[in-house]
């Protein structure tokens, strides 16, 4: 179309060569633009992918109905012929086909082709109006003698003037600098609000979604390493897995109790999403009433704080006393190693304002809460980890913290422990009771790093292997 612009103006400004860039140049560039992408003269699919070409085609029909109606009359060209697949074409406005061989011809008028809309034309005795019908583009390429019908006079006909070719050649070289294609639509690059909800008897349960990182899991997990890495594989997975962090809110109709606080800003831009998605779900945290913790490790404790300020200012925050103990101790502080050392400052860093506050409560083993909500032992991952069990109208559903942390592998084989246990020993205990437990009850289970939501039940088959079964969407 930048190409035709330019070859219109060199016509139109240069009149002494126009026929030469008429001819030979800008119409068969017409030509072949039309017949390259016959589906741009439908207006719809331009409007989708050629809108460059529907302005030029606007563009010319706008100047030839000018030019009719007189508007643009300036030095009247000498008649101009061109040729053009076997047709013919004289500045005058009329047509004449020529065969092979023949030399008769007969004259048709252009003036249909070339009228964009029905324009009122005198007659020649001036008592009656003629008008010519509505046509497109493709007809001027026509050579069917369908596409051909009786027009008005010669003496009436169409004479394209300098100024005419200038205009059309100025509209067409500034379409060909059009925008982008209006099909193509920028990638939106953002996630849904990560928050589920079920229904738990009378109760709500909120899975909220703390974001996601990626765990080195051939490093972390302890078992066999050629097991592992078939467990991964099997579920098209590699040495590096994207690993949920979640959270639950449960609703008992008399409190609001979260399940775990997030990493809020300490393990990077990934996760610290928990207050984005509970206030997409509907609450603010300024309606949380207790705030129970599975344990101290920075992804489950950090999002308590944002800078010195508690984020759920009105929540009792529970939790075990073997973890606060633990945690909390300096003693314990000065034995880790370096590595391990930001566990304990972060854990420091996130209970002590609310324990300053008044607002930090704990609890040993198993313990009832709140109506409908009690804790249960279940220690290994660090010294006071704990379920939560969420019981209302004869349904159950447990939430197990950091019981697994690789579903793929972990559910296939109990004995696989990670890094982060405190006592690895226990933690495949756990792993072991907890699975046949689920297995043989039937209740649903909530893990922190079970892909988001991190619902399901635990099945076990006749080779006594458990398999976790996301819970069906609904």
């Amino acid at each position: 179309l930048h190409d035709l612009g330019v070859h219109v103006l060199l016509a139109g400004a240069f009149l002494p060569i126009a026929d030469f860039f008429i001819v030979n140049v800008a119409l068969p560039t017409i030509q072949a633009s039309l017949k390259a992408t016959p589906a741009a003269l439908d207006f719809g699919h331009c409007l989708r992918v050629r809108p460059s070409l529907l302005a030029c085609a606007g563009a010319f029909q706008h100047v030839a109905h000018r030019v009719q109606q007189g508007l643009f009359k300036g030095v009247i060209r000498p008649p101009l012929t061109m040729k053009l697949d076997g047709l013919a074409i004289s500045g005058n406005g009329t047509r004449t086909r020529s065969r092979p061989g023949c030399k008769t011809s007969a004259t048709r008028s252009l003036r249909k082709g070339f009228l964009p809309s029905a324009v009122p034309r005198q007659s020649a005795d001036r008592g009656s109006k003629m008008v010519t019908p509505r046509l497109t583009l493709d007809r001027l390429f026509n050579d069917t003698d369908a596409s051909v019908q009786p027009g008005p006079s010669n003496s009436d006909a169409v004479n394209p003037t300098r100024r005419a070719f200038l205009a059309a050649g100025c509209l067409c070289f500034a379409c060909s600098f059009a925008g982008p294609v209006l099909a193509d639509a920028p990638m939106a690059k953002s996630r849904a609000p990560g928050f589920y909800r079920l229904t738990v008897g009378d109760f709500e349960v909120t899975a909220l979604s703390d974001g996601t990182n990626m765990l080195p899991a051939t490093k972390l997990l302890r078992g066999d390493p050629a097991r592992i890495e078939d467990a991964l594989k099997r579920d098209y997975l590699g040495d590096v897995v994207e690993t949920s962090h979640n959270s639950f809110l449960v609703n008992t109709g008399a409190k609001l109790v979260l399940i775990d606080a997030g990493a809020g800003s300490l393990l990077g831009a990934t996760t610290g999403q928990l207050v984005g998605n509970l206030r997409a779900s509907g609450y603010r945290p300024e309606q949380v009433d207790e705030l129970y913790l599975t344990h101290l490790h920075t992804d489950h404790v950090g999002g308590l704080m944002a800078g010195n300020d508690r984020v759920f200012p009105n929540a009792i925050v529970r939790v075990d006393k073997r973890d606060t103990d633990f945690w909390l101790s300096e003693a314990s502080l000065r034995a880790a190693p370096a590595e391990a050392r930001r566990f304990f400052e972060a854990a420091v860093a996130s209970i002590t304002p609310y324990m300053r506050a008044g607002k930090l409560a704990v609890f040993e083993g198993d313990t009832d809460l709140v109506p409908g909500v009690r804790a249960q032992a279940a220690y290994g991952h660090t010294p006071g980890h704990t379920m939560y069990v969420v019981e209302s109208g004869g349904e159950k559903v447990v939430l197990w913290g950091d019981v697994v942390h690789v579903a793929a592998v972990q559910f296939k084989d109990p004995s696989v422990t990670i890094g982060y246990d405190g006592d690895a020993s226990e933690a495949e205990n756990v792993h072991r009771l907890a699975f046949a437990d689920a297995a043989k009850n039937g209740y649903i289970v909530g893990g922190a790093h079970i892909s988001f939501p991190g619902l399901g039940r635990v099945r076990r088959d006749a080779e006594n292997v458990y398999t976790y079964v996301p819970l069906n969407y609904g």
